[in-house]
């Protein structure tokens, strides 16, 4: 097993699928050139009302535009938070999954040779270093699973992380949910080191706890994942922000065609302000996206996994270089 590294160097990362999240470029360019779109508007109603021929009604229009702005305003900020709550919540969940996962490896750090040393029996001292070995190989196998998860992408058949027996299962036509067969292997191996006496009660029920944090945080981003917004209040939220940026130069045109550049100017900073949360909500509204382009994840599983390849090659080093 001295072979099979869980993160090797220069090895290319699985492709990520195609998310729906723009560069920030993209989406400043987007919110910019709609704003911009709104400002040429107010242009446009400006020289028509340049002689003074206001709008009848236009005070009437005025407090109908106000009242819109300020309950699509709330909606909108609204949507955001509960965007960024959901964002938040799955990344917090991700955080305590990785946490347990290496908790678990440096629980069973404590199971050592000089435990079974006394019993004079040779292959007891390789049997812990190849439990812990294999136990890093999983906790790399579930971490890598739940952020394949997250992201909405197949698991991709690494030979670093899976033995064959594990590919054909996450292969498989009646494939079962990937992370939580791999942490079901955890505890399996678990188990089979207290039945060996390797693990005191103690040290068991340490272990178990970080595997029950570890189905707890899975359920949690999952879940997070697959219930967000209704569709339909997304697309009215988009429909409303388009007709109130688009409609809002007219109504300042109508009131202040004696001022010059008043409607555009003010149309742009409220349409480049109401287009911008929208679509930042929006975004976030899509966490496989998210987290397929957020470099932070992307960096905290490389962390992890370094550290259970760091706890598996000391493991190796202790035994000898035999496994």
């Amino acid at each position: 097993m001295a072979e099979m590294e869980l993160l090797e160097t220069g090895r290319p990362e699985p492709p990520m699928c195609a998310g729906k999240v723009p560069s920030p470029v993209k989406t400043a360019l987007y919110v910019f050139t709609l704003a911009v779109i709104s400002a040429v508007i107010g242009v446009v109603f400006d020289a028509l009302f340049a002689d003074g021929a206001a709008l009848s009604g236009s005070t009437v229009t005025e407090l109908v535009h106000t009242v819109l702005a300020i309950v699509l305003g709330l909606f909108l900020v609204l949507r955001l938070a509960h965007a960024m709550y959901q964002f938040s919540v799955a990344k917090a969940a991700l955080s305590r999954f990785y946490s347990a996962a290496t908790a678990i490896a440096i629980t069973a750090s404590h199971v050592t040779e000089a435990l079974t040393i006394s019993a004079g029996a040779e292959h007891e001292k390789k049997g812990v270093y190849t439990f812990r070995s294999e136990l890093a190989r999983l906790l790399g196998f579930s971490v890598r699973c739940l952020n394949h998860a997250v992201k909405g992408e197949p698991v991709v058949k690494d030979p670093h992380l899976m033995t064959v027996e594990d590919m054909l299962v996450v292969g498989g036509a009646h494939k079962p949910t990937p992370t939580l067969f791999a942490v079901k292997l955890v505890s399996k191996l678990i188990a089979m080191q207290r039945e060996a006496g390797r693990f005191d009660a103690a040290l068991c029920a340490q272990v178990n706890a970080s595997v029950s944090e570890m189905v707890a945080a899975y359920n949690e981003v999952m879940s997070t994942k697959k219930m967000p917004l209704p569709a339909s209040v997304s697309e009215l939220a988009t429909a409303w922000t388009f007709g109130f940026c688009f409609t809002v130069p007219v109504v300042i045109s109508a009131g202040t065609f004696a001022t010059p550049w008043v409607s555009p100017c003010a149309s742009l900073l409220i349409a480049a302000l109401f287009f911008s949360v929208n679509e930042i909500a929006s975004q976030l509204e899509d966490l496989p996206a998210v987290f397929t382009h957020d470099a932070g994840l992307q960096g905290a599983e490389r962390q992890v996994l370094l550290d259970l390849q760091l706890f598996a090659s000391e493991s190796t080093t202790a035994a000898g270089g035999m496994l």
